[in-house]
């Protein structure tokens, strides 16, 4: 099978390899259920030939996704045997950033396959050490959603990876150790996890007192606001002396009206005195 896909796949123009059908899935997405039809070994041995020559004529594929947004990399994890994964890991490295519609890398996805072996070797390879607590769309981690579906081998093996972050938070505000519910299987989990320092968090804490949520931060202050000036300055200053102009008119009325009276009052108490010197 493989020595007649070999000469196709080396002969075969690159538009045609990129090719994707209806479901928007290439040669390499369906090289990558390895294992998904037949568990004989040699069927498996050939589509992991047949995966590699993919990988090397046109590296590219690994970083196309399908119609359902899942990369080859996420379906070797759930599918295939990790040599499947490692052949593309091999060839694109970065590939292991690559992530589904929920935000799910192939950490997450192992996990929630409780594909403790593929988890293993993934768990070893320099590019997921950084990905450990990486959270999906909910904000879960990896340890989130093991202790989440009662995984103890998950948690056990991702308990030994330095730089476990065992007090990150999802978007309900609880850590992994929040997630453990009280059956025998999951209070050994919670066991495991406070033994390597897992604390309840405070939203717990705020459950179980029935405490309300913390208020929400206060608003920034607003920013003052300018007064927009007219960009017609000739009308402004021609608005200014007019009403310059009537201020003063009114001003000098009133100042005239002012020294009228003065004059009235004078002259008014010069005629009483004069009346009263008569009647003398």
């Amino acid at each position: 099978m493989t020595a007649t896909v070999y000469p196709l796949v080396k002969k075969a123009p690159p538009n045609l390899i990129k090719e994707a059908d209806d479901f928007g899935k290439t040669a390499l997405h369906y090289a990558s259920t390895i294992g998904c039809y037949d568990d004989d070994n040699i069927w498996i041995q050939n589509r992991i030939l047949i995966l590699s020559l993919l990988m090397r004529t046109e590296p590219s594929l690994a970083y196309k996704s399908d119609n359902d947004g899942n990369y080859p990399l996420l379906i070797a994890t759930i599918e295939a045997p990790f040599e499947a994964v490692e052949i593309i890991l091999e060839h694109c490295p970065d590939s292991a950033e690559l992530v589904d519609r929920r935000g799910r890398n192939a950490l997450h996805l192992a996990v929630l396959k409780n594909r403790v072996s593929t988890l293993d070797s993934l768990i070893k390879r320099p590019e997921f050490k950084m990905l450990i607590n990486q959270p999906d769309n909910d904000g879960n981690t990896p340890m989130h959603l093991a202790t989440q579906h009662n995984y103890d081998k998950i948690v056990e093996l991702l308990l030994t990876c330095k730089g476990l972050d065992l007090a990150a938070t999802n978007k309900e505000g609880h850590t992994a150790m929040d997630i453990c519910g009280y059956t025998t299987k999951q209070r050994l989990i919670h066991d495991k996890l406070k033994g390597y320092g897992a604390r309840p968090s405070r939203q717990l804490w705020r459950e179980m007192f029935l405490l309300p949520p913390p208020p929400p931060p206060p608003p920034p202050p607003r920013a003052p606001e300018l007064v927009s000036i007219s960009s017609n300055t000739e009308a402004v200053i021609n608005t200014l002396s007019v009403v310059t102009t009537l201020v003063a008119t009114v001003t000098f009325a009133l100042l005239s009206q002012f020294q009228a009276d003065t004059k009235m009052t004078v002259s008014m108490k010069a005629y009483l005195s004069l009346l009263k010197l008569q009647h003398l």
